[in-house]
C-alpha cells in the first residue's frame, strides 16, 4: 500500500505526530511517501521507513493521503489531490477541523483502511465533496483559472470603498450589488467564511452553490441565494468609484481584478475524497466543533 503524507510543518513543528505516523504505517509495511522538502526536519532513523518524492511525482497510484494539519491544509492538499483522484484522511492538528476525521490521538483507526489495502469498507466510507471552478477573463482572455473546496470571494481592496457587480445566472442578468463583496460557496464552504457572514449552513450531501453579499448596499438581493450545482454564475466587476478588488479562493490563491473582468463560477469536474471512519451525523460534529471552539476562546479569558 502507497501512503502520502502531506504534511503541515507549522502545525506540526517538531514533527512529532508525523513521526509517530510514520512509524504506525511502517508496522504494516506501507510504503511512505513524503514532499522531499521535508528531509532536513525528519529524524534520520526513519529516513529508511519513508520515501522523499517531489511534488511533481506524486501520481493516482497513491491508496491514500494523510493530512496532518488543520482545515486550511487539507484545502490546500484538495488542489492537487483531487486530480489524481486520491481520498484524503485528515488528522486535526488545527482550531476547529471540520473536515478532517480523526483528531491527533486517534491515528490508530487507520488501521480499518490499512488492513482493507487502502480500499472502502464497511467501517470505512468515501464522502465526495463537491468543488467550485473560477475562471477570470479579461478582454476575453482567460487570465486566471482555479479549483477550491469552501469558497471563491470577490472582495473590496479598499478599506472605504465598496465595489460594483452584476451578476448573471445562466446567461441571464439577476442583480446588482454595490458591497464589500460576495462569497460562492459550496457546502463544505458554507460552514467557513460564510457561515461567520451570515451565510445559510447547508448540509454536504445537498450539492449547490451559495451566493452571499457582504454588507450589500440598497440590493433587493441582500440575502443568501442558493442556486443548483449546474448553474452558471458570472460576476462582472464594475471599476466605477477608483476602487480595486481582488478575487481570492480558499483563501489562497488570488487575482487582481480590473474594470470588466468576468468572474465565471462554476461547478468542478474534480471532487474532494475524504475518508470516513465515523458515523457522525453532520449536524451535531457541527455542533460539537463549535462548541470546543467556543470553550477553549472562554478559556483563554
Amino acid at each position: 500500500m502507497k501512503i502520502y503524507l502531506f504534511i503541515n510543518d507549522i502545525k506540526d513543528t517538531g514533527f512529532s505526530v508525523t513521526a509517530k505516523i510514520i512509524e504506525y504505517l511502517s508496522s504494516y509495511n506501507a510504503e511512505v511517501l513524503i514532499d522531499d522538502t521535508f528531509g532536513y526536519k525528519l529524524d534520520k532513523n526513519l529516513y529508511n521507513k519513508v520515501r522523499f518524492i517531489t511534488p511533481n511525482e506524486l501520481s493516482s497510484d497513491v491508496d491514500f493521503t494523510i493530512v496532518v494539519g488543520g482545515d486550511g491544509t487539507i484545502l490546500r492538499a484538495s488542489k492537487v489531490l483531487c486530480k489524481l483522484d486520491i481520498p484524503i484522511v485528515g488528522i486535526n492538528l488545527g482550531k476547529v477541523g471540520y473536515m478532517a476525521e480523526l483528531e491527533v490521538n486517534e491515528y490508530e483507526i487507520l488501521s480499518s483502511l490499512l488492513l482493507n489495502a487502502g480500499n472502502s469498507s464497511e467501517t470505512v466510507k468515501t464522502d465526495a465533496r463537491m468543488m467550485l471552478s473560477c475562471n477570470v477573463f479579461r478582454d476575453e482572455k482567460l487570465v486566471f483559472s482555479g479549483e477550491c473546496l469552501n469558497e471563491a470571494v470577490i472582495a473590496k481592496g479598499d478599506i472605504s470603498r465598496m465595489i460594483d457587480l452584476t451578476l448573471a445566472v445562466d446567461g441571464e442578468v439577476l442583480t446588482d450589488y454595490q458591497c464589500d463583496g460576495v462569497i460562492a460557496a459550496t457546502p463544505t464552504g458554507s460552514t467557513a467564511y460564510s457561515m461567520s457572514a451570515g451565510g445559510a449552513i447547508i448540509d454536504p450531501k445537498i450539492e449547490c452553490i451559495s451566493v452571499l453579499p457582504l454588507s450589500p448596499y440598497l440590493s433587493i438581493n441582500s440575502s443568501p441565494i442558493i442556486f443548483s450545482k449546474d448553474t452558471k454564475l458570472e460576476f462582472v466587476y464594475r471599476c466605477v468609484r477608483h476602487n480595486s478588488a481582488y478575487l481570492s479562493i480558499d483563501g489562497g490563491e488570488s487575482i487582481r481584478l480590473f474594470d470588466g473582468d468576468r468572474i465565471i463560477i462554476t461547478e468542478s469536474p474534480y471532487t474532494t475524497k475524504l475518508l470516513r471512519f465515523k458515523k457522525t451525523d453532520f449536524y451535531k460534529l457541527l455542533n460539537a466543533k463549535l462548541a470546543n471552539r467556543i470553550s477553549e476562546l472562554a478559556q483563554r479569558g
